[in-house]
């Protein structure tokens, strides 16, 4: 079975499942469905100049002082706590985040950054997270009849992952991964000995979600990403188009991107 037709086949299976779902609204431990967090985009109204650059926000207009320091500001809202050693390549992969962002590349974006599933497929023994992101498809299979991780698993970019319940949230812990993506925007880069702890859980028709990371090579403490949630829905999850490579020239300006997708 090839990838898209195993995606196509989880999501035909989880439209089923979410179908009774809001009869279910009350089984706090039933996550499957359809959950609608926002596309990350929609608000963007972007343009071209006559070079060809892809602006996002505030094409054409120059900024004060002041709101420059008011965007400056937002893009440093919660950013992980490096140890002193590490902040000067932080700004430096900041700075040069349009060469050096791997999910720019059509990269997997990874964990936490790719944020909380877009559809879940719950069953007896498994949970199956299903992405639809800026960088293409993605989905991971994780089990819940067990707390003890892979031995064999080789390290990846959303590490070998194992969940369990705690009452009614849903708790998920991902350990292995490589070092190959960011925890959030702006540079934000992490080692092979990250942790990633996600806490998800459902009140009615909302899913609430939220990730910590630790990360003992480069963070002086465990970083908390931003609390976000997701309504239920019965649209269903369509296959996401493939991803294209660009080049620099029409790379978007990230003055302000990025902040907002995330």
């Amino acid at each position: 079975m090839t990838l898209k037709s195993m995606m196509l086949a989880l999501a035909s299976a989880g439209a089923l499942l979410a179908a009774s779902a809001p009869a279910q609204a009350q089984n706090a431990r039933d996550l499957n469905g359809r959950w609608d967090n926002g596309d990350g985009v929609s608000f963007v109204d972007s343009s071209v100049d006559a070079k060809g650059n892809i602006c996002v926000r505030y094409c054409g207009q120059t900024l004060s002082e002041e709101e420059k320091a008011k965007v400056a500001e937002v893009r440093r809202v919660n950013m992980p706590k490096y140890k002193p050693e590490f902040t000067a390549k932080v700004e430096e992969l900041h700075k040069t985040q349009v060469t050096t962002d791997p999910a720019l590349r059509c990269g997997n974006p990874g964990l936490p950054r790719i944020g909380m599933p877009d559809q879940i497929v719950q069953t007896k023994d498994r949970m199956f997270f299903l992405y639809d992101d800026l960088s293409g498809a993605f989905f991971r299979i994780i089990p819940t009849n067990t707390r003890k991780h892979r031995e064999d698993a080789d390290p990846s970019t959303f590490g070998d992952a194992v969940a369990w319940w705690e009452g009614d949230t849903l708790v998920v812990e991902s350990i292995n991964f490589d070092d190959s993506t960011w925890l959030t925007d702006n540079g934000a880069f992490h080692t092979d000995r990250m942790k990633v702890t996600e806490r998800l859980q459902r009140k009615g028709q909302t899913l609430h979600w939220q990730a910590t990371v630790e990360d003992p090579g480069v963070l002086a403490e465990p970083w908390k990403s931003n609390p976000r949630t997701a309504k239920f829905t019965t649209e269903d999850l369509l296959e996401a188009p493939p991803c294209v490579e660009q080049s620099i020239a029409k790379m978007p300006d990230l003055s302000d991107f990025h902040t907002n997708v995330r």
